[in-house]
């Protein structure tokens, strides 16, 4: 397998220079350690008992029990009536400051 990076630096080449060249740099491994690396993850991903579909199952589940545990909060007609005339009223004020900052400007 043929891999291929295409690096382009700008700024200062004190800076810039170093972090191409970690990034350019070619890392070659054995096939036994390319094996010991596998095994490592495998023993890590056994460890924290990582499972892709598990998982997604759990935080399902998880996610269920806490919509259920911690409903929304439904609110009456009343309620909605006297938030929207709240954002109208400062709807009006926001307006009526422009309308006068404008005429201010002008005058």
């Amino acid at each position: 397998m043929t891999r291929a990076i295409v690096i382009k630096t700008y700024g200062d080449p004190a800076w810039s220079g170093p972090m191409a060249d970690t990034v350019a740099r070619v890392i070659e491994m054995d096939a036994e350690s390319i094996a010991a690396v596998r095994a490592e993850c495998d023993r890590l991903r056994a460890l924290n008992d990582i499972h892709r579909y598990a998982d997604g199952i759990r935080l399902d589940a998880a996610c269920r029990a806490l919509a259920t545990k911690y409903p929304p909060e439904r609110h009456g007609r009343l309620y909605g009536a006297i938030l929207g005339a709240w954002g109208l009223l400062w709807t009006v004020i926001y307006e009526v400051y422009d309308y006068l900052s404008a005429w201010n400007r002008e005058g």
